[in-house]
């Protein structure tokens, strides 16, 4: 994971009296109290391309029905992965639909090139051109 860069916030600022050692008098100094943290670049975030989200939110196959399934997807996908595991039975009790429906979300997806199949059963991969969760560089983001 890429580390943030580091951030100084001021938090407060006040001025105290010391007493000079060499001089014994009393001067004012100026005290500035910083917090410093790391700002998290990309950490919890599901990116949704901005191309992609207007053919998401005109397609009617897609809009009001499947989006409930991708937006499942994105739920579950893990930081800087694009390969999941969708259960139909699991992901129906989840969304509290049928199996069935489950399964022509995941056909219209499939269909519609947001998710592919990998060799193994229930197992997908997310198009990196629609949707990921994590760092997008060139290395994640190849020709699907």
């Amino acid at each position: 994971m890429a580390k943030g860069r580091v951030i100084r916030r001021k938090v407060k600022e006040y001025e105290e009296e010391v007493i000079n050692q060499e001089t014994g008098e009393v001067e004012k100094r100026l005290v500035r109290v910083w917090d410093e943290y790391e700002k998290s670049l990309d950490k919890n975030f599901v990116k949704v391309f901005d191309a992609f989200t207007k053919d998401l939110l005109l397609d009617e196959e897609i809009s009001g029905k499947a989006i409930r399934l991708l937006f499942y997807i994105a739920s579950i996908l893990e930081y800087d992965k694009d390969t999941f595991y969708l259960s139909p039975s699991e992901v129906a009790k989840e969304l509290n639909v049928h199996r069935i429906t489950v399964q022509k979300w995941i056909k219209i997806l499939l269909k519609k090139r947001i998710i592919l199949k990998t060799e193994r059963r229930n197992w997908y991969k997310v198009n990196p051109y629609c949707i990921y969760k994590g760092i997008v560089s060139k290395e994640v983001v190849k020709t699907v």
